[in-house]
């Protein structure tokens, strides 16, 4: 029988679809051989990278003697998980990864200086993606701001700033940890900015809100809109909160929560 290659997320997860291909159960994993073509890749922290585990799989027959499938590989090392989703399509780790990543992120950064423990983190994780940034820091109240700027950083912020919240989820969970482990309880909070995207984002809402406000008002019919951040959200809120002849909500269930804006009583 001619082989077959499959693709799956990990390599078990292609094996079975072949077995499912070729017509087996799990339990007939025996008849079949398994040649590991690509070990497929998670990815850095499951945002970048990310490759699919590749096999090629020929049914023969089982033997008498047969305890096992005759597994090949081209390479020597074994699949890891990525981490698991968050709601709002987020991506997180556990914060045992974290505090891995975070040692192996410490010895490649460099010229940390008197940065905070999330600004260390985002220079080191910056560092380790081979990106050509840096990264400043500035205090805005009680809020620490980190900005990235340098060339060709679409990688960080991905689909309306996705990655980017990942990215500033992981910042504030490695420093929030560090300064327990330091002995404070004060806890830290940071919100991190690429390339001024961010402020970008937040006058391309306001200018979506006030549009869909003037049409509300003029149609006196809701306007439902697109699926946001509660970050994006609230711009939303804020920005038509005192504007007369509509009012706001969210409705719906993360990660396709939306404002729905209203003619007013």
């Amino acid at each position: 029988m001619e082989p077959i290659e499959v693709t799956g997320k990990t390599i078990e997860e292609a094996v079975q679809a072949g077995l499912s291909s070729l017509g087996l159960s799990k339990d007939q994993k025996d008849q079949v051989e398994i040649e590991v073509m690509d070990e497929g890749s998670r990815g850095f922290l499951g945002l970048v990278g990310f490759r699919h585990a590749r096999v090629r799989m020929r049914a023969v027959h089982a033997g008498p003697s047969s305890t096992g499938s005759a597994v090949s590989s081209r390479t020597s090392a074994s699949p890891e998980a990525g981490p698991p989703s968050d709601r709002g399509g987020q991506r997180r780790v556990s914060a045992g990864r974290v505090g891995a990543l975070q040692s192996n992120i410490d010895e490649n950064a460099v010229d940390k200086g008197a940065l905070s423990h999330g600004a260390k983190f985002l220079e080191g994780l910056v560092s380790v993606m081979g990106l050509d940034a840096e990264v400043y820091e500035s205090q805005v109240e009680d809020i620490t701001m980190l900005e990235v700027e340098g060339k060709s950083l679409g990688v960080l912020i991905g689909r309306h700033g996705e990655t980017l919240d990942s990215i500033q989820y992981l910042v504030n969970l490695a420093a929030n940890r560090a300064v327990r482990a330091s002995g404070e309880e004060e806890r830290v909070r940071y919100v991190v900015d690429v390339a001024g995207y961010r402020k970008k984002r937040e006058e391309t809402l306001r200018a979506m809100a006030a549009e869909a406000a003037d049409k509300v008002m003029g149609d006196r019919k809701k306007q439902v809109l697109e699926p946001m951040s509660a970050l994006e959200r609230r711009v939303v809120h804020m920005a038509l909160k005192d504007v007369q002849g509509v009012v706001t909500h969210s409705e719906g269930r993360e990660p396709y929560r939306r404002i729905v804006i209203s003619p007013s009583d």
